[in-house]
């Protein structure tokens, strides 16, 4: 009897004898490749150099078809204009069939509806790939296209792109400007959605526009400026007054503030006693006291307003009933205030938030 370390071995070898003999039947895989012209044209690997025209050669491999290729490619060839210019841009073309030549022109539009008109196909070269396998053929094309733009679009492209960086940084100026006196005018909402268009202008023709001025001092850009004057506006806008009116006895004053102004401090507004952008105005109590299971439950009532400060105008109106409980009569009244005091604040802090986007963002801005 052979052993087992020999019959493994034996196992082994069969197995490498199998897989030999299968590769020996399997029909062998070949490749020919099928070129239209004999010599493969300088400009795939190599674009040419001109003083008046640019040239960008466009790629696509194991295309379907030499159709679906060009088209892959004339995109390829797109974005490395677009790289070029430093822009994104969007192509449509139309296809013009002579007897001679195809030529494919495009219209690429920028990001800022600048269009470039004058990229054309100069050539195209595919190259035909068959793969065989036994009785099974599959065909695939590499398909290069060269295509030209002169200079002058380009040229003439910079020059309106510049003129319009120009326009939308005066824009951009003329709303810091106005924002600085709506400021001086304590109309802080209007100085914010003045900076923040201006900020808008400025991040669509990029951060390197430097607008000067004496405002500045310093000769700096106006973006950084414009992002100072906001954090202020914000930190006013942020700023609250509180009136509120307490029907309770003196002993459970503080117990409905503090929950209040902690859920407002929570998210960055600030209780102030001057020059604040809204001041919240209302009144709480305590309505009723049972006892329950050897203990109190108490509810303290009433309603806060949040007022805006320029035109005085009621934004926001939050009623509230909260609960607090204890086997101390007083506590569960400390407790029941302290509550709707946090809950109130909570509720002030979303609707005062939503306030503002809706400020920001008005209907049909």
């Amino acid at each position: 009897m052979k052993s087992p370390s020999k019959l493994l071995i034996g196992m082994r070898t069969a197995l490498v004898l199998v897989l030999i003999m299968q590769c020996a039947c399997s029909p062998a895989v070949r490749s020919i490749r099928e070129l239209p012209n004999p010599k493969r044209p300088v400009w795939v690997d190599h674009p040419p150099r001109q003083s008046e025209t640019l040239y960008f050669v466009g790629v696509k491999t194991s295309a379907e078809t030499i159709e679906e290729g060009r088209d892959a490619a004339m995109k390829n060839a797109l974005s490395k204009i677009s790289d070029y210019l430093g822009c994104k841009v969007e192509s449509t073309f139309e296809e013009h069939t002579t007897d001679i030549k195809q030529q494919v022109k495009h219209k690429i539009t920028t990001s800022s509806n600048t269009i470039i008109c004058g990229a054309e196909l100069a050539d195209l070269y595919a190259e035909k790939l068959v793969r065989l396998q036994g009785d099974v053929k599959i065909e695939n094309c590499n398909v290069y296209v060269l295509v030209s733009l002169a200079k002058a679009e380009i040229l003439r492209y910079v020059k309106q792109q510049e003129m319009t960086a120009r326009e939308k940084a005066g824009r951009a100026y003329d709303f810091y400007l106005k924002g600085l006196n709506l400021e001086k005018e304590k109309k802080y909402h209007d100085a914010r959605g003045l900076y923040l268009e201006a900020v808008r202008l400025l991040d669509e023709i990029g951060d390197s526009t430097t607008i000067l001025s004496q405002a500045t001092r310093d000769g700096g850009e106006l973006m950084p400026v414009l992002r100072t004057r906001l954090k202020q506006v914000e930190k006013r806008l942020s700023r609250v007054m509180l009136s509120i009116k307490l029907n309770v006895a003196p002993s459970t004053y503080d117990a409905f503030t503090p929950g209040l102004v902690s859920a407002l401090s929570k998210d960055g507004f600030s209780v102030v006693d001057k020059e604040p952008a809204w001041e919240i105005r209302g009144e709480a109590g305590l309505r009723e006291c049972t006892s329950f299971m050897n203990a109190f439950l108490c509810y303290a009532e009433g309603n806060v307003s949040a007022i805006r400060i320029p035109d005085r105008e009621i934004a926001i109106v939050v009623p509230f009933k909260a609960k607090g409980f204890h086997r101390i009569r007083r506590q569960a009244e400390l407790n029941a205030l302290s509550e709707a005091g946090f809950e109130v604040g909570t509720e002030l802090v979303k609707m005062l938030l939503e306030q503002e986007e809706k400020d920001l963002n008005p209907a049909g801005r």
